[in-house]
């Protein structure tokens, strides 16, 4: 199985549907910090996200993300 990677629009897709089903929100920018934190690893985990593309989507410091995930 090859390695597959989303373009940031696609994984914002993802991510958006991942905020309303899991956390009940519209948009990343209404979550709190744990649960930023929260879908950092979710993303990771469904989508084998990078670090560099978790940060960038869910607007954390990467250190931040790199900890998490």
């Amino acid at each position: 199985a090859g390695h597959v990677t989303m373009t940031d629009q696609e994984m914002m897709t993802q991510m958006n549907e991942l905020v309303r089903i899991e956390f009940g929100k519209e948009s990343v920018s209404q979550l709190s910090m744990d649960q930023r934190i929260n879908l950092c690893l979710l993303m990771k985990r469904n989508f084998r996200a990078g670090v560099k593309q978790i940060a960038r989507l869910t607007r954390l410091d990467p250190k931040i993300v790199t900890k998490v995930v």
